[in-house]
C-alpha cells in the first residue's frame, strides 16, 4: 500500500487505525481491472482513475479524512509529511468522497455470529443467557434550514442536532450489531424493535441494556425504584454489576468515535457523505477490535456453550 512508505506509528496518527487493519479492507474490497460486483472499484459514483497506486492514494486520504476532517477550502486538503503526499479540495471532493460512498455499499465487518463464541460469557449472572449488549450514540450534525426536519434531528438530552446510530457488542468488545443512521428524537427502544429483523435472538437469549430500552423484548436492565420504596440489598448488587459490565460499550463507542469528523460542530458537510463515513468507520473498527493482535480487549470467560 501507498502508506507503508510511512512509519506505522505515523499511519497510526493519520488514520487511527493500524498498517494491518488498512491492508485487510484493501485487499478485500478493493479489486483492479475488471472490479467485479464486490469491489467498491466497481460501485458508482467512483470516477475511474489511471493507476492503482492513484486509488490505493485516494483510499488512504479517505480514512485521514475522517479521522482529521480538513477544511477543504484550504489550498491542501491533506499535506503528509513528505512534500509528494498532497490532495487538494478538488481531489477530496472529486475522488475520495465518491471512494468513502462506493465503500460504504458493501462493506460488511459485524459479524452476529460472533456472539455465541464459546469464550463470549461474563461474569454471574451473566454467564449463560445473555450474549451482548447495546446502546445508541449520537454523531453531531449540522442545524437543518426546514424547521419540519430540524425538529427531528435537535435532541435536548445532547442539546445539538443529531444522528443516532444503534451499536452492540460481546462482552469481549468485538462490534455484533451496527444500525443507522435514526432520527435523533427516536427513542432507543424504538430503534430497538424497528431494527428487530437485524439481530434476531433465539428464545432463550438475552442483551443487557440501559433504562432507555425498559419494556424491549430480548434485554435485561437495572431495577428501577418503585415510588418511595428502595431497592433491596439484592437488586441493587445486580445493579451494580449490571452497570460495570454494561460500561465497555461506553468504552467502544467512545473508539468509534475517537475521530474529528464526529466532534460536536466540526462536521459541515453532506449528509450521504457522513452517512458513508460513519459506516465505513463502524465496520471497519469491527475488523480491527476482531483481529486485536492481544485478544479481546475486555476480559470474558470461557470455553462453554450457551444455552440453547
Amino acid at each position: 500500500m501507498i502508506y507503508h512508505r510511512f512509519a506505522t506509528t505515523s499511519v497510526k496518527i493519520d488514520t487511527n487505525y493500524s498498517v494491518e487493519t488498512l491492508d485487510y479492507i484493501w485487499n478485500k474490497y478493493n479489486a483492479w481491472n475488471g472490479s467485479p460486483p464486490g469491489s467498491f472499484a466497481a460501485q458508482p459514483p467512483l470516477p475511474p482513475v489511471n493507476s492503482i497506486l492513484d486509488r490505493q492514494y485516494y483510499f488512504y486520504c479517505a480514512f485521514r479524512m475522517v479521522h482529521e476532517c480538513p477544511k477543504t477550502r484550504a489550498k491542501h486538503a491533506f499535506r503528509s509529511h513528505d512534500c509528494w503526499f498532497d490532495a487538494s479540495p478538488r481531489t477530496v471532493r472529486g475522488q475520495v468522497h465518491p471512494l468513502m460512498k462506493a465503500l460504504s455499499k458493501i462493506i460488511s465487518e459485524v459479524d452476529r455470529s460472533r456472539r455465541l463464541n464459546p469464550y463470549n460469557h461474563g461474569v454471574s449472572p451473566f454467564d449463560y443467557f445473555v450474549t451482548g449488549m447495546v446502546d445508541t450514540f449520537p454523531v453531531y450534525v449540522p442545524a437543518a434550514r426546514r424547521f419540519s426536519i430540524a425538529r427531528l434531528l435537535y435532541q435536548p438530552k445532547y442539546k445539538d442536532h443529531v444522528l443516532k446510530w444503534q451499536l452492540g457488542i460481546t462482552f469481549g468488545g468485538e462490534i455484533i450489531l451496527f444500525t443507522g443512521p435514526h432520527l435523533g428524537t427516536t427513542p432507543d427502544c424504538t430503534i430497538w424493535e424497528a431494527t428487530w429483523a437485524e439481530h434476531p435472538f433465539f428464545d432463550w437469549e438475552v442483551w443487557l441494556a440501559d433504562l432507555g430500552y425498559v419494556g424491549c423484548e430480548g434485554l435485561l436492565y437495572k431495577y428501577k425504584r418503585d415510588g418511595g420504596v428502595a431497592l433491596t440489598d439484592r437488586q441493587q448488587f445486580f445493579n451494580n454489576v449490571h452497570e460495570h459490565v454494561r460500561n465497555r460499550i461506553e468504552q467502544i463507542v467512545g473508539v468509534v468515535k475517537q475521530h474529528r469528523m464526529f466532534e460536536q460542530g466540526v462536521y459541515r458537510g453532506s449528509f450521504d457523505l457522513l452517512k458513508a463515513c460513519v459506516t465505513v468507520t463502524g465496520h471497519v473498527t469491527a475488523a480491527e477490535l476482531r483481529m486485536r493482535p492481544g485478544g479481546p480487549r475486555f476480559v470474558c470467560y470461557g470455553p462453554w456453550d450457551h444455552v440453547y
